[in-house]
């Protein structure tokens, strides 16, 4: 009897920054109340996209996340406390 393969392929590198980069998109293109949204392209906006992102990783994969902006480098960095598992 054959032996059944369950791993799945790993993405190259730019097929994964392309999900990232529409989960980015969508976050901050998601209509919500006028009360709890920041004005579009504003500083405010990208942290919140960044904080909800930051927050879908955690309940994805568990653990505690820390997020970093830099506007005046152009940077962003989410990353799991205590490294990858």
């Amino acid at each position: 009897m054959a032996k059944a393969n369950h791993t799945l392929p790993v993405a190259p590198v730019a097929a994964r920054r392309g999900v990232l980069l529409g989960a980015l998109m969508s976050l901050a293109g998601s209509k919500t109340t006028a009360a709890a949204a920041p004005a579009p392209d504003t500083v405010q906006s990208v942290d919140a996209a960044a904080d909800a992102l930051t927050a879908s990783l955690a309940r994805l994969h568990g653990g505690k996340w820390s997020t970093t902006v830099n506007h005046e480098l152009g940077f962003v960095l989410i990353v799991l406390k205590g490294g990858a598992k």
